[in-house]
């Protein structure tokens, strides 16, 4: 093993390798402007300002009206505003395949303001049994802004099969018969016991 004597120590620059202080200060600047534009647009996200932040509230609830030869679904829906700027809600529902929303009972234009609900009726009439989709199917919701208008989703949740077995039952994790909801209200018209 090689000693270093203490001249050759003496000789040597402590602050060889550092980075200028000019340029850490930099660095340092930098990563605190990146942390804030990040917490800002976080901010902004969280706020409903950009896009609209609804969401399905769990005391929604289905029914479904007329015979299963006029196969008409009516679907009860409350709507969260869970943003915290207000929103006026001027459209929502779609049609879809086998699926044609008919009209919406609703007061629109609302304006939910934050942590306000809204309850609406969408009446559809089922024209394609197997048509009816079966994956996630959010209901589209229509905000107008001061800029124009902006969509968001909400998703009902998935519901027991009108074809599952009859009876109650306990299962342990997710329901063996649960089916997105347009496809379990379109089975109750289509497939009627």
């Amino acid at each position: 093993m090689t000693l270093v004597s203490d001249e050759v120590w003496r000789q040597l620059d402590p602050d060889a390798g550092r980075l200028p202080r000019r340029t850490v200060l930099r660095l340092r600047w930098s990563l605190a402007g990146a942390i804030a534009l990040a917490l800002l647009f976080g901010l902004v996200w969280q706020s409903g300002l950009t896009v609209p932040r609804l969401s399905w509230t769990p005391n929604s609830g289905y029914g479904y009206g007329g015979s299963p030869r006029n196969r008409t679904v009516e679907y009860e829906v409350r709507i969260s505003n869970r943003g915290w700027t207000s929103v006026e809600v001027v459209g929502l529902g779609r049609s879809g395949p086998g699926f044609e929303l008919r009209s919406v009972r609703a007061q629109l234009p609302t304006t939910l303001r934050p942590g306000e609900n809204m309850d609406a009726t969408l009446l559809y009439q089922v024209t394609d049994c197997a048509a009816v989709p079966a994956d996630e199917w959010p209901v589209p919701v229509t905000v107008r802004r001061t800029w124009g208008t902006a969509t968001g989703y909400v998703q009902p949740p998935t519901q027991t099969s009108p074809s599952a077995p009859t009876g109650t039952r306990e299962y342990q994790g997710r329901d063996p018969f649960a089916v997105e909801w347009q496809r379990a209200v379109a089975d109750m018209v289509c497939y009627p016991r």
